[in-house]
């Protein structure tokens, strides 16, 4: 990477033959340029170079689709004091962050059908990234997660929080949502097992100005009910292909009368792209 002492973005994408990045020991310094690094569809790509990627101006970080990559770069932590973006996906072998966990500067961090990675989730020490705004979490589809039930996993920072595509996942315990008071963005996708929401958890997000809901074909309004009325915050609802959620279009029937004055306070309600009122 020393060949490019004064490059601030790079993609290096589809290079089949790469293996490794390596950087001069004395001239890792040149780093200092660099402010953006994407790395995509390389399946040969084993490993960032010895020690660790010294850039202290690096602002994004993107790695996606390099399932030889066994792990990130060392001491992000200290090295990469600027990242404030970083993404992770589809690196199937990535089995744990590196020692020290993430730079503290991260604002939005996703991470992407990594089975292994998301499986060690209780060791990411997330709750150290006190800058963290946005976290997307995709299990995958050979993730066996069944529940999201850890107390303390998720940073009480968070303001947007994305959980997608976890096939086995069946519940959401209250703990995972505990002390999420400043969220207000919560999308849930492509569960087709989920069947919980706890209420009361829901009920501890009284910052919630948007919830979305999508492919979650067994989750059913009742386990919603109570949650949402007590969302007061709550300004956008958006429900989309989730058929038990919209059985019988209960909120034009007669007995959907006591349903609709509970959800009243939701001025922009979506089911399957049509707004209601």
């Amino acid at each position: 990477m020393d060949l490019f002492p004064n490059v601030k973005d790079l993609t290096i994408r589809r290079c089949r033959d790469l293996e490794s990045l390596t950087v001069v020991e004395q001239d890792q310094h040149d780093l200092v340029a660099l402010s953006s690094l994407t790395i995509g569809e390389c399946s040969n790509f084993v490993s960032f170079p010895i020690g660790g990627l010294h850039a202290t101006n690096l602002g994004k970080l993107d790695i996606g689709d390099c399932e030889s990559l066994r792990s990130l770069p060392d001491k992000m932590h200290m090295l990469l004091p600027s990242l404030t973006e970083f993404s992770i996906r589809e690196c199937t072998n990535i089995e744990t962050f590196p020692e020290g966990g993430l730079p503290s500067s991260l604002n939005e961090l996703h991470i992407l059908n990594c089975e292994k990675l998301v499986e060690s989730r209780m060791g990411w020490s997330l709750q150290n990234l006190v800058s963290l705004r946005e976290l997307i979490i995709s299990g995958g589809s050979k993730l066996d997660v069944v529940s999201f039930q850890e107390k303390g996993l998720l940073p009480t920072n968070l303001t947007a929080l994305g959980i997608i595509e976890f096939p086995n996942l069946t519940s959401f315990d209250k703990n995972g949502f505990e002390n999420l008071t400043s969220l207000l963005g919560l999308l849930i996708a492509d569960c087709p097992k989920l069947e919980c929401i706890s209420e009361e958890g829901l009920q501890r997000l009284t910052s919630l100005e948007y919830l979305g809901i999508r492919k979650c074909p067994k989750l059913e309004y009742c386990m919603l009910e109570e949650g949402l009325q007590h969302l007061t915050s709550l300004s956008h609802l958006c429900i989309i292909n989730c058929p038990l959620l919209t059985k019988r279009r209960w909120w034009e029937r007669r007995e959907g009368k006591e349903w609709r004055r509970k959800l009243a306070h939701i001025p922009k309600k979506i089911v399957d792209w049509e707004l209601i009122e």
